[in-house]
């Protein structure tokens, strides 16, 4: 009579989706394929597809605070209504539903998910922008919907190397919140020897690279002893 072990499998996410029409190359993902011109049939494989949407962030005092991006990966719809309505005295536009079930796509250093969501109220502002030009294009580019890769690689914090004159030193980009970072190669500089990494400018607290973690953008500057 002692419990001793609590098995929780991982949450799957399903939405439902309504809308009054859909892009053309919805039809794929709908079941639909195009039998000849003007001529489509149902019922067919259906492709796999992903969606971005947001939902706004506000209160009573300040209904504009901000808003959320959800990016939804792995989804493949299934109707759930289709129904037509004679021509009658007071037509109403007809609306299209689906059923949508995920597969979760892998993410570096975490669990696979299906969805990822962005604070715009707790992202930097220049990334962000980097980020929405992806997803919704610009004059000169496609819109694209990122990999949680290339999302890390756009949001991410950046671990700067100031070497004090001493030879460069590649910066980090794409780290996660509270990750550790691979100590880069040490740097040189002429009749002096290097001493390590510090996370301030006075270099009085020295940075170790096994467990200090970054959880935000930061600078490493290089100590010297002279040689």
């Amino acid at each position: 009579n002692i419990k001793y072990l609590n098995l929780m499998s991982t949450e799957e996410l399903e939405a439902s989706v309504e809308a009054y029409t859909y892009p053309d190359e919805f039809a794929a993902c709908d079941g639909s394929a195009e039998l000849v011109t003007g001529a489509k049939i149902g019922q067919q494989p259906r492709k796999m597809f992903a969606l971005s949407y947001q939902t706004k962030i506000g209160s009573d005092l300040n209904p504009d605070l901000g808003y959320k991006i959800h990016i939804i990966y792995g989804c493949m719809a299934s109707p759930s209504e289709k129904s037509h309505d004679t021509v009658n005295d007071s037509p109403e536009a007809m609306t299209f539903s689906w059923d949508i079930t995920t597969t979760p796509i892998d993410v570096s250093g975490f669990k696979p998910t299906a969805s990822i969501e962005i604070d715009s109220t707790k992202t930097d502002p220049t990334k962000l922008a980097a980020l929405e030009a992806v997803l919704y294009g610009t004059e000169g580019a496609a819109s694209a919907l990122p990999l949680p890769s290339e999302i890390l690689e756009l949001l991410g914090f950046t671990v700067t190397f100031s070497t004090d004159g001493g030879s460069t030193v590649d910066p980090i980009t794409g780290v996660s919140s509270g990750a550790t970072i691979e100590e880069p190669t040490d740097p040189t500089k002429d009749n002096y020897t290097f001493d390590g990494w510090y996370s301030d400018a006075g270099l009085t607290e020295a940075w170790v690279f096994a467990t200090d973690t970054v959880t935000s953008d930061i600078t490493l500057y290089a100590k010297w002893v002279s040689a």
